[in-house]
């Protein structure tokens, strides 16, 4: 009975796990848009708390040679795959949502800590705990899932742009967490998310 006990409890601390994002995302993205940054930088930090806690934990790996140069090669295609995006969208009319995303961010170097720290945090729920720890177990491709989920969660946003970008940003990075490591994931979404938003941005790019 005690051993049932347990196995209850744990699955249903892993329910809470599973669905936390469908939580805070609407939270950030929504309910407190104008103060977006600092929800963002509260929601992940929930993430990362629950993925120590009662999630399924997560190995980050180390950063060497191989791990670096993934990093870096990550994040130069995810740039060149946001610009691209970018350009379709002024094609398909829909640029009003590149733009409704950097308008929520904003500029300056103030953003330096905070995106490092939610560039990180992601990778250790999404491809971390969620991808990695969770639904490796259950498939030989967990990158795939994982990025479905991490799409879906921005539905929220109602802003399509957005939503499309979460889905290529899941796919890349949950490849690379799955090939090379989330350590290494981790530094690509922070390196992409400095270029993509401090050095280069594609609003200031193509607009």
């Amino acid at each position: 009975m005690a051993g049932f006990e347990l196995t209850t409890y744990r699955r249903v601390w892993m329910v809470v796990y599973v669905f936390l994002p469908w939580i805070l995302w609407p939270l950030a993205f929504v309910v407190f848009r104008e103060h977006f940054l600092i929800a963002m930088v509260a929601a992940t930090g929930v993430l990362g708390l629950a993925t120590a806690t009662i999630g399924p934990g997560v190995r980050l790996g180390g950063i060497g040679v191989r791990e670096a140069v993934c990093s870096v090669a990550y994040a130069v295609l995810l740039y060149a795959l946001f610009v691209a995006g970018g350009v379709l969208s002024k094609l398909l009319g829909l640029w009003e949502g590149v733009a409704a995303v950097y308008g929520m961010v904003g500029r300056g170097l103030h953003l330096v800590p905070a995106l490092a720290w939610i560039g990180f945090l992601e990778e250790v729920y999404w491809r971390g705990g969620f991808q990695e720890g969770l639904l490796s177990r259950a498939t030989r491709r967990p990158w795939l899932a994982s990025s479905l989920v991490y799409s879906a969660v921005h539905v929220f946003t109602g802003n399509l742009v957005l939503v499309a970008a979460a889905l290529v940003v899941g796919l890349v990075l949950g490849f690379e967490a799955h090939r090379c490591g989330v350590a290494a994931s981790s530094l690509t979404h922070v390196l992409w998310l400095y270029a993509v938003i401090l050095v280069a941005p594609v609003n200031l790019l193509l607009g």
